[in-house]
């Protein structure tokens, strides 16, 4: 199976050895999302399929439904709770990308409805992140030889990433926090950043240089969105909300080469970045102590001071499931 997305580095390093009992459990989750990731399993009724509004609403109703108060204390230490109750919602949103007879703007707006309403439900958002994490995953990107294997399935799931890439951009433009719970998110995973800093971060943060250029376009499905998700994200890591927050989503091309060329500025001066005492993320101070750079490597970054043990910052008391559990699941 020939999967069309490539992963950072988070998703790459060694393998995930969850509980029996648990990955009998995300075998459905692993077949969904097999059926929805290898083109050649699409079939000329899928293509036919419409998928409306309403099952949209459906889905989303099954995603967000699962309330942790409800469950008996017994159940409440069982992490595999999260996945109650979610296989249509697998199925609706995993199959929607083969369902060419469905509107590309119905499609887009279906999208942008889902992401916009994260950020507000942290159990939700989670299982959401079960059905479609690789696709909220700012590092996650198209092979560009996937469409040799069935153009038009790739181009249906080329727009489909795209218009999901695009309702996080602009909904990070105009709630920067969102982005910071994003950071957390992905950290908590392990994919980017990595919690032990080192050198992937710049190689990482720069992999789309040659491809997110001046007047490249910003229409529906295109490419922009997804450079400009990891720029965004990238930023954020690095302690620069103010090259994208309150900015016009579709004019941040240029803020992107102000934020490349300033990271490339610090290169010299690694021994100036430290990790935030706040947040998963990095400072880079120009005025600040200038220490040894004995063992120090331009371009590395330290590890994270803070090193998130929850999904989100705000999950309070509920019991987290390893995220090498949550990672399986994409």
């Amino acid at each position: 199976m020939q999967d069309l997305l490539t992963i950072s580095e988070g998703n790459r390093n060694g393998g995930v050895f969850a509980s029996f009992k648990f990955m009998a459990t995300l075998s459905i989750v692993a077949i969904l999302a097999g059926v929805f990731l290898c083109p050649s399993l699409v079939t000329a009724q899928e293509a036919e399929t419409v998928y409306t509004r309403a099952e949209f609403d459906n889905a989303m109703n099954e995603v967000r439904q699962f309330r942790f108060d409800h469950l008996s204390p017994a159940l409440q230490q069982d992490t595999e709770n999260w996945l109650v109750g979610m296989d249509k919602a697998n199925v609706m949103i995993n199959e929607m990308v083969k369902a060419y007879n469905t509107p590309q703007e119905e499609l887009r707006d279906m999208l942008f409805e889902m992401v916009e309403g994260m950020g507000h439900n942290d159990s939700a958002d989670l299982r959401l992140q079960l059905c479609i994490g690789s696709s909220l995953n700012p590092t996650s990107f198209l092979r560009k030889d996937a469409g040799e294997l069935d153009k038009q399935y790739y181009d249906r799931y080329a727009y489909f990433h795209s218009s999901i890439a695009e309702a996080q951009v602009r909904d990070w433009c105009q709630h920067p926090e969102k982005v910071e719970r994003a950071v957390w998110f992905q950290t908590w995973v392990g994919v980017f950043p990595s919690q032990r800093g080192g050198p992937n971060f710049m190689s990482t943060a720069q992999k789309f240089d040659k491809d997110f250029k001046p007047g490249i376009a910003t229409g529906a499905g295109s490419d922009y969105w997804v450079y400009a998700r990891l720029f965004i994200f990238s930023a954020c890591v690095t302690n620069r909300r103010d090259l994208y927050a309150g900015i016009d989503p579709t004019q941040l091309q240029p803020q992107y080469i102000k934020w490349r060329d300033w990271l490339h500025s610090t290169v010299p001066h690694t021994e100036r970045w430290r990790a935030s005492g706040n947040s998963p993320s990095y400072i880079f101070d120009p005025e600040g102590v200038k220490h040894s750079q004995r063992g120090i490597e331009p371009g590395v970054l330290p590890r994270l001071t803070v090193v998130p043990k929850t999904p989100y910052p705000t999950w309070g008391n509920l019991p987290a499931p390893d995220p090498k559990d949550v990672e399986a699941c994409w």
